[in-house]
């Protein structure tokens, strides 16, 4: 199976004595020594080797330890904001102008300028994605403020309904969880 480059690469840690969440992303054009494949840019290492070989050159290069991952393509991450009811989300006028015609298309509220506008999941998608009006680092935050938010909006739910989108979610993702 060919697998892509991965687009996005985000640490997630949590303090278990605070249960605070840290979220530190991988700029994906970095160069890196990937094992047994000389040295390339770090998004790369996925498409080579899958989940396993990115996690392999990012402890090597950055002297960390991962316990697991969770890897969503692009056709499941817009379905899991969709599963979720869409989400709201900050945006600044640039970002706003940007996305525009997306909104449009998807048939949601226009943003005029800088505000929170709710988005589905293929709005979401170009959001996480857009990088032609600022810099990858801000592409990444954006991304964060995505996860911050679909984090959020899972613990506010209720026990069963967090269970009846766990198991609608849970298929379309890959996994090395139980």
């Amino acid at each position: 199976e060919e697998q892509g480059r991965s687009d996005s690469m985000i640490l997630v840690s949590m303090n278990s004595r605070t249960k605070e969440i840290t979220m530190t992303s991988f700029m994906r054009d970095v160069y890196v020594e990937i094992p047994n494949n000389g040295y390339g840019k770090l998004n790369a290492a996925y498409s080579y080797g899958g989940p396993q070989l990115l996690i392999d050159t990012i402890e090597s290069n950055y002297k960390i330890h991962i316990d697991h991952y969770i890897s969503v393509d692009f056709s499941a991450f817009q379905k899991i904001v969709d599963i979720l009811g869409g989400i709201d989300m900050k945006l600044t006028d640039a970002e706003a102008k940007a996305l525009a015609e997306d909104f449009a298309a998807a048939g949601l509220e226009v943003p005029t300028g800088a505000g929170t506008y709710h988005m589905d999941g293929a709005t979401t998608l170009k959001y996480v994605r857009l990088r032609s009006i600022d810099s990858d680092r801000n592409r990444t935050q954006r991304q964060r403020n995505v996860l911050n938010v679909i984090i959020g909006k899972a613990k506010s739910m209720g026990i069963s309904e967090g269970l009846e989108l766990l198991n609608e979610i849970l298929p379309l993702v890959k996994t090395d969880m139980s």
